[in-house]
């Protein structure tokens, strides 16, 4: 009964620490791609723009990648970001 109750929780802790690990991993590719997207859609992006866009959260990068459809400038980037914080 030990062995099996030690199998369980090691299964648990491996499911829970790979799922975490795969959400991590989704989430640092969506990083990654609006990064790019904004680089083709406003210009080269400073490091500290860039640093800015990586620190956001899930649901911030969500509203960056739909609202970057209506940037043309880097100035539109830099007012959503500076809206972000008020």
């Amino acid at each position: 009964q030990g062995l099996e109750q030690g199998l369980e929780q090691g299964l648990e802790q491996g499911l829970e620490q790979g799922l975490e690990q795969g959400l991590e991993q989704g989430l640092e590719q969506e990083r990654s791609l609006i990064v790019r997207q904004l680089g083709r859609k406003v210009g080269q992006l400073s490091p500290d723009t860039e640093n800015q866009v990586k620190q956001l959260s899930f649901a911030q990068l969500d509203q960056l990648g739909e609202a970057l459809l209506d940037f043309s400038t880097l100035g539109d980037l830099t007012d959503f970001l500076n809206g972000l914080n008020t």
